[in-house]
């Protein structure tokens, strides 16, 4: 079997407790060797223009070396983290699998 080295659930500047690039971050996990890094943003205060600019940006940090993915992450009671790994598409209006306040699972 084949196997490959990343990371999985990380923020970059496009979450509210993320400081980094995804520049940045591309950079650090390709001098390390790794193979993909998933970016698993707070999907709370997106909107289908930041997507857009999330997801072109992970690509523009793609390389054969590195996989850069985009994500998002949903908050479920405050109890429960979602990862969604690989969207290329926010949608507006959608009904979230959870709510910031409540919802089931």
């Amino acid at each position: 079997m084949r196997e490959l080295k990343g990371y999985v659930h990380i923020h970059s500047h496009y979450s509210y407790d993320g400081v980094d690039s995804i520049e940045k971050i591309a950079r650090f996990f390709r001098k390390k060797g790794y193979r993909f890094v998933c970016l698993t943003e707070h999907a709370d205060d997106f909107s289908n223009d930041k997507m857009d600019s999330f997801v072109n940006e992970c690509r523009r940090c793609s390389d054969p070396d590195l996989l850069v993915i985009p994500g998002l992450e949903y908050r479920c009671n405050n109890l429960v983290h979602l990862l969604a790994i690989g969207v290329d598409q926010y949608h507006e209006g959608i009904p979230r699998p959870c709510s910031q306040t409540g919802g089931d699972i």
